[in-house]
């Protein structure tokens, strides 16, 4: 099936892909679909992890993802990324906004319009990093953090004037070693922000399926953070009184699970 968008929160932590090529599992699309692998091996949480594979061109995986109505969009993932010369530096298209690379410095390179910038730290090699990359659609800018240190924001976007909205996860592999990638989010809310002050930020709001403005999303007079503690759906009313949780409705109760004897408490 081609032109299949994923939702906004999209989550892909490849725990439930088969061990072998990515393409066409779960939507995603890799140009040469050998390169790009499901491995056990090398992974940063869980048992799986996707490897792009050296060859004589990168491979490009890409994953569709719906978010037109948001303005901005945030990019969240694990990414053991390979050391690459200046001549093969990413290229950027129509759909662009984002573009970065590491140099053989192992120093961020990242794209702000028409130049390119370099950042003073290197990073580790053959080390998982933490990337989280934000996409502002309105004014066609961009940041980027590096295990949760912001190291570059207000850059323009690659492709000038667009693209008009988010429309992809994509990453390119290189030519000189392996790329891995694991737990790959994507959000419509900051990971950094929690506005409404529940104890849940932003991006996990769009995660679970509340509002990052409303304390309560589910009005059951507890927090969406409390909710999420406790092991409660913060999308849906459970209900909380002074003496505890009570069910919301419909409630149902048949005393199957329930041992015999003294019922107080059960």
């Amino acid at each position: 099936v081609s032109n299949v968008y994923s939702q906004i929160a999209f989550f892909e932590d490849f725990e439930t892909n088969a061990i072998g090529p990515i393409n066409s599992q779960g939507y995603w699309k890799a140009k040469i679909p050998d390169q790009a692998v499901v491995q056990s091996d090398v992974v940063y949480s869980g048992n799986k992890a996707l490897a792009l594979l050296n060859g004589t061109v990168p491979v490009v995986v890409t994953q569709l993802v719906g978010a037109v109505k948001y303005p901005a969009v945030w990019e969240d993932f694990y990414v053991i990324p390979v050391r690459v010369s200046e001549e093969n530096k990413p290229q950027a298209d129509y759909f662009t906004g984002a573009l970065y690379y590491f140099n053989s410095d192992g120093l961020l390179v990242v794209c702000d319009g028409d130049h390119w910038i370099t950042n003073s730290t290197p990073v580790p090699e053959n080390t998982w990093i933490h990337l989280v990359v934000e996409q502002r659609y309105p004014d066609k800018k961009w940041a980027i953090w590096t295990n949760d240190v912001q190291v570059a924001s207000n850059l323009r976007f690659a492709s000038g004037s667009h693209p008009l909205e988010y429309t992809r996860f994509t990453y390119s592999g290189a030519l000189n070693g392996v790329t891995y990638l694991d737990d790959i989010f994507v959000t419509a809310g900051s990971p950094y922000l929690d506005s409404d002050n529940d104890g849940l930020v932003d991006a996990m709001e769009y995660f679970y399926g509340t509002y990052p403005d409303d304390y309560d999303s589910d009005n059951d007079r507890m927090g969406d953070g409390a909710e999420v503690a406790n092991d409660r759906d913060p999308a849906n009313a459970d209900g909380y009184d002074q003496n505890g949780w009570y069910p919301g409705l419909p409630f149902t109760e048949g005393f199957e699970s329930v041992e015999l004897g003294d019922l107080n408490t059960q």
